[in-house]
Order: structure tokens, then C-alpha cells, then sequence
């Protein structure tokens, strides 16, 4: 698959694409992963069916709202528990998933044969720092929650103390929060992602991985970009989600293995979407970054000339090669700069008059 930098339209047509030529094994790869964490569900549900019995009876009569009596939500350790391992098993598959997701479209930009067996091997061999990147993720959403929850109950604390407008107040904090939730959750599963992706695409681990994804993420021309990305990844799968379970879960109240199959279904086909929007974004900045593709173009075969005629010194293809590497020169790492200047100048030093030959690397293909 052709690697070079992709446009926000671009990224979202290529994701298409790939989970459309894909489709059966990319929702494969995410059914395993489902399967766990909805036999917890169904086991979760098959527990707290009294409170969530009286709950629905209520939304579907809320006449009886002032009678109604609501069994306690966590009555008993065994349903705090379970709540627990439900959440956690739920975010592990996932993780789980999104990362094999990464591995297969790695194969497929490499024009190999993807599969789920070749999609989870390299993440079952990385468990430990996949689970590390999640404690870290899940580590910091708290934080962030705990402090917008703080943020948020201060205006609204003075309004009532001073007899401020406080149902105007209420809507814009609740707003302001809400957009808070939404920049903090976007921003953290980028950032995750492009974590998980370090350890199983690029086989590295925890230490390097978050310092990295923070460092491709975080800059002036990536910021804006990485938030819209993964703004759309993941309302890919939420939206989808979300008004499933608001639908079907009336209609399934005395079904709980329906709910959940019919849940885990959605999820297996929407997950995979999101996540090759988050694996599609990962390989353009890196393609920004390092120049991926002007170093796949130094060894192709039968490279593109751009329409360059040869001169003396330079083919073609070599003379559009080194004009797009000194157009992207500036978004490149300065290691990443060095190295592809050195493997494009090498080849071509010895064909140069002697006077260019002592001109660094960057200089002689200036003057080319």
C-alpha cells in the first residue's frame, strides 16, 4: 500500500477501504476479543436484574416515581465486584482488539496476507506492556475526572452561596464540563492508541512508547488534527453503541443474553472502524515524521520520475525523490532528516565533480 501524508478526508477514506476489503477478518479479529468481556456482562446482568428491573419500571411509568422503591444498586460486595471486573475485562479486550487491529493493517500496508491468528500473536507476545500503557491511560482518565468533576462543582457551590442565577450557571458549567469530558477523552484515546501501537507495531516498550506517542501527538502541527481524528474514531463506535443500548435495552429487559449478544455483535462490527482510523492517523504521522515513504522510495523498483528528465548526475526518479525530501525536510525529526539525507546524497557522491564531494550531506543535494 502506497505510504505518504494523508489529508483528514484521506485518512478516512483509506480506513474505509481497508475494513471493506477486509471486512470478515478485521470483525473476526474483533469478535475474539468480545467474547470475554459479554460472558461478564451477561453474568453482571444476570445479577443485578432486580435493581435494573425497578429502574426500567420506572422509566416506562414514571408516574409511579414517588412510590417507587429502588433496590440499592451495589447491595452486596459480590455486585461491586463484579461492576469492577466487567469495566476492567471490558477495557482489556478492547485494548486487545485495537491492537491487533494496528498489527493486521501493519501487514496490509506491508502488502502481506492478514489474518487473526498473524494479528494476535505479536499482541499476546506484548501483553505485559499493553496492560502497562492501559494502567497508565486508565491512571490518568481518573485524574482528569476527578479533577473536572472538582472544577465543575466549584461555580456551581458559590452560585448557591450567593444566590447567583444559578440555573444559568448550572447550563454553562454543565457545557463547559461536558466539552472538558469530551477534549480530555479524545486526547487520552489518541494518545493510548498510539501507545499501544509502539509496542506491538513497532515492538517497543512502555517507556519508550508513551514518551513517543506524547512527542508525535503533542506539537503545533499534529494537535488540532490527533483531537478531530479521534473524535471521529471513536463516535464511529459510541454512537453506534450508544443508541443501541438505548433502544434495545427495553426491548430485551427479560433477555439478558440477547442484549448482550446483540451488544457484542455492534461492537465487533464498529470497533475495528475506529480503531483503523486511530492505525490510518499512526502511520501518517509517522510518515510526516520520519519520512517512511521517501525510504521506501530509495529502494523501489521502477520509481515514479515526476516528470524530472536525467541530468549528469541524476535519474528521474532520483532528482523527485530528493525534491520531495527537501519540501518535507522541515517536518522531519532531525534523525530522521539526517539519515534519509545520508541514504539519498551516498549513492550519488561518487558521481559528483570533486569540488561537491566535501559538501555535507544536505548541501550536495541542495545543489543537485
Amino acid at each position: 500500500m502506497e505510504a505518504r501524508p494523508l489529508e483528514f478526508g484521506d485518512i478516512l477514506n483509506r480506513a474505509v477501504n481497508l475494513y471493506a476489503r477486509n471486512f470478515r477478518v478485521f470483525v473476526r479479529i474483533a469478535l475474539v476479543a468480545m467474547v470475554p468481556p459479554a460472558l461478564v456482562e451477561y453474568a453482571t446482568l444476570r445479577l443485578e436484574r432486580p435493581q435494573l428491573d425497578a429502574m426500567l419500571a420506572v422509566w416506562q411509568h414514571p408516574e409511579h416515581l414517588g412510590t417507587a422503591a429502588f433496590p440499592p444498586m451495589f447491595d452486596s460486595p459480590a455486585s461491586i465486584a463484579m461492576t469492577i471486573v466487567s469495566v476492567l475485562v471490558g477495557y482489556v479486550a478492547m485494548s486487545f482488539a485495537v491492537c491487533a487491529v494496528a498489527v493486521a493493517t501493519s501487514d496490509s500496508y506491508r502488502d502481506e496476507p492478514i489474518g487473526v491468528s498473524a494479528a494476535y500473536l505479536p499482541v499476546l507476545a506484548r501483553w505485559p506492556a499493553i496492560l502497562g500503557v492501559l494502567g497508565i491511560a486508565l491512571g490518568v482518565l481518573i485524574v482528569c475526572y476527578a479533577i473536572t468533576i472538582v472544577v465543575i462543582s466549584i461555580p456551581l457551590i458559590v452560585g448557591a452561596m450567593f444566590g447567583a442565577a444559578l440555573p444559568l450557571i448550572f447550563t454553562v458549567v454543565l457545557l463547559a464540563g461536558v466539552a472538558a469530558i469530551v477534549f480530555v477523552l479524545a486526547l487520552i484515546l489518541v494518545t493510548g492508541a498510539f501507545a499501544f501501537f509502539g509496542v506491538v507495531v513497532e515492538g517497543r516498550g512502555v517507556q519508550y512508547s508513551v514518551p513517543m506517542a506524547v512527542s508525535r501527538i503533542f506539537t503545533r502541527a499534529q494537535f488540532g488534527r490527533a483531537l478531530l481524528v479521534s473524535i471521529a474514531a471513536a463516535a464511529v463506535t459510541v454512537v453506534p453503541v450508544g443508541l443501541l443500548d438505548t433502544v434495545t435495552i427495553f426491548g430485551f429487559e427479560s433477555s439478558p443474553a440477547g442484549y448482550v449478544a446483540l451488544d457484542a455483535v455492534v461492537r465487533s462490527v464498529m470497533l475495528p472502524l475506529s480503531a483503523l482510523i486511530l492505525t490510518v492517523y499512526y502511520f501518517d504521522v509517522r510518515v510526516r515524521r520520519e519520512g517512511l515513504d521517501l525510504e521506501d522510495a530509495i529502494f523501489a523498483d521502477g520509481a515514479d520520475d515526476g516528470g524530472y528528465a536525467p541530468t549528469a548526475y541524476l535519474s528521474g526518479p532520483e532528482r523527485a525523490l530528493i525534491k520531495r525530501f527537501l519540501e518535507r525536510r522541515d517536518a522531519l525529526t532531525l534523525q530522521r532528516r539526517a539519515s534519509i539525507a545520508a541514504q539519498l546524497a551516498q549513492p550519488v557522491r561518487e558521481r559528483v565533480p570533486e569540488g561537491l564531494r566535501g559538501l555535507d550531506d544536505e548541501s550536495l543535494l541542495e545543489r543537485l
